[in-house]
């Protein structure tokens, strides 16, 4: 079978003479009558399979690609003349083997003809699936040319395990799909949220520079940002804080390190990034650093540890739920929080603890 290319035609339903498509009307009201002695004893059954065994070979057809069920007599007849026939076979896969193939897709296997045919198809034997005491089974690769289609075989010994294997690997395969579509990416791990916090405090830090205000004199930023939102500096302060909590928790769950050691080793990044450095140099340095880390590492260490990376769309998208969350809060009168212990709550006058 390698390096052959094979013919295959496309069925889009059951390969079987009861067969019928959606919406078909049988007239049960008419009755077939005949002065004809049927002395062969061929059922309708048997002379459909040898018409439908007759049509492939006359097309020199290798392979039959069916969307629904197969009769498995007629399919026990098509291994004997060396054609494969697959059953069950998707929708989607049977449109991208009729763009890669030429192949036309029909309901009934009688409307076949050398028209249908596809070519290009190439078939090897993948593996042999036959266990102990299990009927003889091999598992075949089926690839045509220029096709979309990649195949994922996802095992394991525990047959719970599979249906949450495939969300992983749906999950992996959306996250990919989102970076080709953006064509972008953000720096995993927190460094993003930790330029976010370097880029807060800059603009805390710029409050108290000097700037010329109307009338020519010289005015401290603090007293022109207050004047206009006196309350700005806090908001930046307050979702700094928010960032290094977020971070100190991505640490603190990975089981790096505690809570302090997290947020030292924040505060000592972001002491490392104040040295007016710009964002790409920024984000090379941080890179640069990566590639030292995995430099010290044991080969083990090295083959198991990889980059982090966030995809844009969804890093944005999560950050405005977060947002509107924040909005939802501020229009609120009375916020309940539980689980918390109220010595924890001593000293807070805005604070009523039931």
């Amino acid at each position: 079978m390698r390096e052959q290319k094979w013919q295959v035609v496309l069925i889009n339903g059951d390969l079987s003479e009861k067969y019928r498509h959606l919406g078909f009307n049988n007239k049960n009201d008419i009755s077939h009558v005949t002065d004809k002695l049927d002395l062969k004893g061929v059922s309708k059954e048997d002379d459909w399979e040898d018409n439908v065994l007759t049509t492939l070979l006359k097309n020199n057809v290798n392979l039959v690609l069916v969307n629904g069920e197969a009769s498995e007599r007629l399919t026990q007849h098509c291994m004997r003349h060396r054609i494969l026939v697959v059953e069950r076979v998707k929708s989607a896969i049977l449109k991208d083997f009729a763009e890669t193939t030429g192949a036309v897709p029909v309901t009934y296997a009688t409307q076949l003809s050398k028209h249908c045919v596809g070519t290009g198809v190439e078939i090897s034997i993948w593996r042999d699936c036959s266990g102990n005491r299990r009927r003889a089974s091999m598992a075949v690769n089926i690839v045509a040319d220029r096709t979309a289609l990649v195949t994922v075989v996802l095992t394991s010994s525990v047959h719970s395990k599979l249906q949450t294997l495939e969300d992983r690997f749906w999950g992996c395969a959306y996250r990919l799909h989102h970076t080709l579509k953006d064509r972008k990416l953000l720096p995993g791990a927190g460094k993003t949220e930790l330029l976010c916090i370097h880029h807060l405090q800059k603009h805390i830090e710029e409050n108290g520079v000097q700037t010329r205000g109307k009338d020519g004199a010289s005015v401290p930023q603090a007293k022109q940002g207050r004047a206009g939102n006196p309350h700005r500096a806090d908001v930046f302060q307050l979702m700094a804080d928010g960032w290094m909590d977020y971070i100190s928790t991505l640490l603190l769950n990975s089981g790096t390190c505690s809570k302090v050691d997290a947020w030292t080793t924040i505060n000592q990044q972001l002491k490392d990034l104040n040295g007016g450095l710009s964002v790409d140099a920024i984000f090379s340095r941080m890179l640069l650093r990566d590639d030292t880390e995995d430099d010290m590492m044991s080969p083990d260490m090295k083959h198991s540890a990889g980059k982090v990376y966030d995809n844009m769309t969804v890093k944005l998208e999560a950050w405005r739920k977060a947002l509107d969350l924040v909005f939802l809060v501020l229009l609120t009168d009375t916020e309940i929080i539980t689980g918390i212990d109220p010595k924890q709550m001593e000293g807070q006058l805005n604070v009523m603890v039931l």
